[in-house]
């Protein structure tokens, strides 16, 4: 009843959970089956591991990552409400709850059809789904968030660099085979002509089917 108000009142629904794994985070698809209408409400939890595959325990988290957590949900419930009462269908799943014991945050289920079928299928709409998708990026990034002109910088990809093969080698990898990668990726990046780039907010990938 407080994800669903309109239920209360009503028998407790049966609950099927299906854990999936994502890198850095645990999903878990609820399916709560209420016995009075036959209707299933879909849910879905994430909660952030402090490494690939590695505890999802609250109390064997740092500080940075439960933080990242709370982060990634109140930046959801942000642009819910930015979206909600915009007109023309463009819009952001249900933010629920976040749990902060378990250090987890609950969403709904997100319906409609998967992009990547539709262009993998040659769609007659996929098209316009697409056009679609850029709209609501182009809201989320210069209405909601203002991207600003950043140009581009080698000293910025340079320490980058230097900080992620720093972890690698705090793990053993060999250090001369990183001095490598270190001078490949270096003159890559010199090779960049200088440019201005927009940016805004720094999220997840941006697969067809998410």
């Amino acid at each position: 009843s407080t994800y669903y108000p309109r239920r209360a009142g009503g028998a407790a629904p049966t609950i099927t959970l299906t854990p999936r794994h994502f890198g850095f985070s645990m999903i878990f698809q609820a399916d709560l089956a209420f016995i009075g209408d036959g209707q299933i409400e879909r849910l879905m939890m994430k909660i952030r591991r402090q490494q690939r595959m590695g505890s999802f325990v609250r109390d064997e988290l740092t500080d940075q990552t439960i933080a990242l957590s709370r982060a990634e949900y109140d930046e959801h419930l942000s642009a819910y409400k930015f979206f909600e009462n915009r007109r023309g269908g463009l819009s952001v799943v249900r933010p629920l709850d976040f749990i902060q014991s378990h250090n987890a945050f609950v969403i709904e289920h997100a319906t409609g059809e998967d992009l990547s079928k539709l262009v993998k299928a040659d769609s007659p709409i996929a098209t316009a789904a697409i056009e679609r998708c850029g709209h609501w990026w182009r809201l989320f990034h210069y209405e909601l968030h203002r991207a600003q002109e950043r140009a581009w910088s080698v000293d910025v990809i340079d320490g980058m660099m230097s900080a992620r093969l720093q972890r690698l080698r705090t793990i053993g990898a060999p250090a001369e085979t990183l001095e490598v990668l270190r001078q490949e990726i270096s003159a890559a990046t010199r090779r960049v002509p200088p440019a201005s780039v927009p940016v805004s907010l720094v999220h997840g990938d941006c697969k067809l089917r998410h």
